[in-house]
């Protein structure tokens, strides 16, 4: 007689019953994932933030001469994704003011206007809450061309003569700035960059970089350097002495009692009997002269006698003998007051 096979009942912690639970958990986070995204797209946060505004034109024919960088502090307000995307956009924002053109004064734009215009702001799907600074001025200038001599600078050498190629170049500028060149100067003229002749392979060609500035207002030169040709007459040298500084005084001061008053003190004191100072000149002279022939001296005037805490700085004028050839590299000052004898009658 055969047995009968009853099926045993799965356990309530069998496999199955496991599966069961994970899909009902799964479900569940599904719908927990759900309503958090639907609270971040329905439910708005305000953020501060600072940025700068990048302020440039797209017009060659118009300068910019107003700042072209300002730091603005702004308010923005939408959902956290929104927000913590345009902090990762970064801190600068561009903005092109070429839309205004040139004007003699400022023009105050609304920043709000400018932020809203950003791609970053403007299309990030964000409200803009509030902003500081509430106008930005902006000054554009109509660009001229003008076309200027180059003046060929160098030391270390005297030159016979010097060819510059091309000896015009033209210059982009703005026109108030122009205006400020011609008050400066008659005549104004491009320069090179200061050429050391003895660095140089005078034999042929050099280029030269042109300094781009005149009459100290800065220009956009069209090229950056040009060709110079030049006949050395005589290469020079510096070389650094070391002179006695003597004091020149009012000859008055010897009978109107001023040194019964006053004591002439120097800062230091060292500097006023060995003086450095640097000069040029030909080879020949440059080694031929000798500190005792150097004549250097501080001129004193009745302005010295104002009472002072600090130090007057006195330019040194250096006189060199009339046979050589040299010259100053740079201008020696030094320091000293006239202060009251203690025992000065009041």
């Amino acid at each position: 007689m055969s047995k009968s096979l009853t099926k045993k009942p799965s356990s309530p912690l069998g496999r199955a019953w496991w599966m069961d639970k994970a899909r009902e958990l799964l479900w569940v986070a599904l719908v927990a994932a759900l309503i958090w995204v639907y609270a971040d797209m329905e439910f708005t946060r305000e953020r501060s933030f600072t940025v700068v505004v990048d302020l440039e034109t797209s017009d060659p024919d118009l300068a910019l001469l107003s700042t072209s960088q300002v730091e603005v502090s702004l308010t923005l307000q939408g959902n956290i994704a929104g927000l913590e995307n345009f902090e990762h956009l970064g801190e600068s924002l561009r903005y092109d003011v070429s839309q205004y053109g040139p004007s003699e004064d400022p023009i105050a734009i609304p920043t709000r206007e400018i932020l809203l215009q950003t791609a970053q702001v403007g299309q990030s799907g964000l409200t803009l809450v509030a902003c500081t600074p509430s106008s930005i001025s902006v000054r554009l200038d109509q660009v001229l061309s003008k076309e200027l001599d180059v003046e060929f600078r160098h030391t270390g050498g005297t030159v016979a003569g010097a060819v510059v190629t091309p000896s015009k170049v033209r210059i982009r500028v703005a026109q108030s700035q122009w205006q400020e060149i011609l008050r400066r100067t008659a005549t104004p003229t491009l320069r090179t960059e200061t050429v050391n002749l003895q660095k140089v392979d005078t034999s042929k060609p050099f280029p030269a970089e042109i300094e781009p500035v005149v009459a100290g207002v800065s220009v956009q030169p069209i090229r950056k350097t040009v060709e110079v040709q030049v006949q050395v007459a005589e290469l020079t040298k510096t070389r650094t002495l070391g002179v006695p500084v003597r004091v020149m005084a009012p000859a008055s001061w010897s009978t109107d009692g001023t040194w019964d008053e006053y004591l002439l003190e120097r800062k230091n004191a060292s500097d006023w009997t060995n003086k450095e100072i640097v000069v040029e000149g030909p080879t020949k002279d440059i080694d031929r002269l000798v500190p005792e022939a150097v004549d250097a001296y501080v001129v004193l005037t009745d302005n010295d006698k104002k009472p002072t805490e600090s130090w007057w700085k006195g330019n040194v004028i250096v006189r060199f003998p009339a046979e050589t050839n040299v010259k100053l590299v740079s201008k020696p000052t030094l320091d000293y007051r006239l202060a009251k004898r203690a025992d000065a009658t009041p």
